[in-house]
């Protein structure tokens, strides 16, 4: 929730967090219109090639006020969170990627807070339904 406080850019329209995953409609104002997506080459930019990492290629920086630096904030901030009340420091929380979707009309918005708004009612049904995350939050079933 302090998301749209921390990044002014950001506004978060519709988002559900469910047991083992979140899933959110990320709203990125962005002074610079920018295209987004996928395959934009311009999200990431190479630093020097001087500096080189361990896998032999160049680091890659993300662009501020990105999808991409948002991800990485947020996950991050969520991580230290999740595993400071777990007492778990350093232990990985999440996956390494996540799933973006540009929406491009008012249907697609539709049918996405749709998908998003059902999504906790099957649960049960989900591939990754895991009893103990159910448990933990709804009791026995």
């Amino acid at each position: 929730m302090k998301t749209e406080i921390v990044r002014k850019e950001i506004k978060i329209d519709y988002f559900v967090i469910m047991p083992n995953h979140v899933h959110a409609i990320i709203i990125i104002d962005n002074d610079n219109c920018k295209p987004v997506g996928t395959n934009d080459p311009s999200r990431l930019k190479e630093i020097s090639s001087a500096h080189v990492g361990a896998n032999g290629h160049s680091p890659l920086r993300m662009r501020p006020k990105s999808l991409s630096s948002f991800i990485v904030g947020f996950k991050s901030s969520c991580k230290i969170r999740i595993n400071d009340l777990r007492n778990t420091p350093g232990i990985p929380v999440w996956q390494r990627n996540y799933y973006e979707h540009v929406i491009r009309n008012d249907r697609d918005l539709y049918e996405i807070r749709k998908y998003i708004e059902n999504n906790p009612l099957d649960w049960f049904n989900d591939k990754y339904y895991i009893t103990k995350y159910t448990e933990c939050f709804y009791g026995n079933k």
